[in-house]
């Protein structure tokens, strides 16, 4: 059971026969799952990449990632830190690809910017289920039920994305190796806890999804289908975690909900595909109508925008 052992493998103080079976089995596949392919697994391995940081398909990104790195390295290097909410929001205003997020990441790692995650803990306006009265049945009924699943803590969420992997690398080696039925057997166990350990990261975390794709209302798309294009991204927030960044996979998962909801919206309501030039005029529109709000107070006018643009208002 993930959980039951110290970090060292030794048994926890309440320990009991069965917990320490479970210990010693899992010591067991460590070293069956983990030892034999450890040579060949890096740091972040988990996660697609190259020399220059992770590999994305950076065609859909209408803006150059090398540009918005370099406008938070800048920022970052003023203020020595740089928030989570930023960096996401930073690349949302950019239309960057899902994948972006790790591209971005790793680069600031590699520039030693200090990314804080935000404040409030991001279930803490989360109210569940009262809010779901003017909502349909089936709504209100999903809402119940997900609410029933208990939150994890950050230790919690560690040890499912542990087992998750140490799943993965099993079940490649079912394929690839020729096994004995022992450690086919162990292998096969630590594939069925990955299957668990996802699954319960996912389930734990519906709310979030709820969270967000709520505020998406009224965009085009009915809210059971809005729940089910951000279910897609958190599950794949659970393919790309890596644990060794140390944020929490809430954070994390945040950004993939947001982008399985934005695209999913998008791609029902587009029609022409946006040039790239538009879309980097359209990014230096949304940072300035916001730097403007910031320094005015207020919304700025169409008139304001386009003055510090230097464009033509009509």
């Amino acid at each position: 059971m993930i959980g039951d052992t110290t970090p060292e493998g030794a048994p926890t103080p309440d320990s009991t026969p069965e917990v320490a079976r479970e210990q010693a089995d899992r010591k067991i596949t460590d070293e069956v799952v983990d030892r034999p392919i450890a040579d060949s697994l890096k740091d972040g391995a988990w996660v697609e990449s190259d020399e220059d940081g992770i590999v994305v398909d950076l065609a859909k990104t209408s803006v150059p990632i090398d540009r918005v790195v370099r406008l938070l390295v800048e920022r970052g290097t003023q203020r020595s830190f740089l928030t989570m909410a930023e960096v996401q929001q930073e690349l949302e205003d950019a239309n960057a690809s899902a994948d972006a997020f790790d591209v971005v990441f790793d680069r600031l790692k590699k520039a030693r910017i200090r990314i804080e995650e935000d404040g409030p803990d991001v279930w803490d306006e989360f109210t569940f289920p009262d809010e779901a009265a003017s909502v349909s049945d089936p709504v209100r009924m999903y809402l119940r039920e997900i609410g029933r699943v208990p939150l994890l803590s950050p230790q919690q969420e560690v040890e499912l994305a542990m087992a998750r992997e140490a799943g993965e690398k099993a079940k490649r080696r079912l394929v690839d190796e020729d096994l004995s039925i022992d450690e086919k057997v162990i292998l096969e166990r630590a594939v069925r806890n990955g299957l668990r350990a996802e699954e319960r990261l996912v389930e734990a975390n519906l709310r979030l999804v709820v969270k967000i794709a709520k505020k998406y209302v009224g965009r085009g798309m009915a809210l059971l289908d809005l729940f089910q294009e951000g279910n897609m991204g958190l599950m794949r927030a659970v393919e790309k975690f890596d644990y060794r960044k140390g944020f929490r996979f809430s954070t994390y998962a945040t950004w993939w909900i947001r982008q399985g909801v934005t695209r999913a919206i998008a791609d029902q309501s587009r029609t022409i595909r946006v040039p790239v030039h538009i879309g980097e005029t359209l990014y230096r529109l949304i940072r300035t109508q916001r730097a403007l709000s910031q320094d005015l107070g207020r919304e700025p006018s169409d008139e304001e925008i386009a003055a510090e643009m230097d464009l033509d208002p009509h």
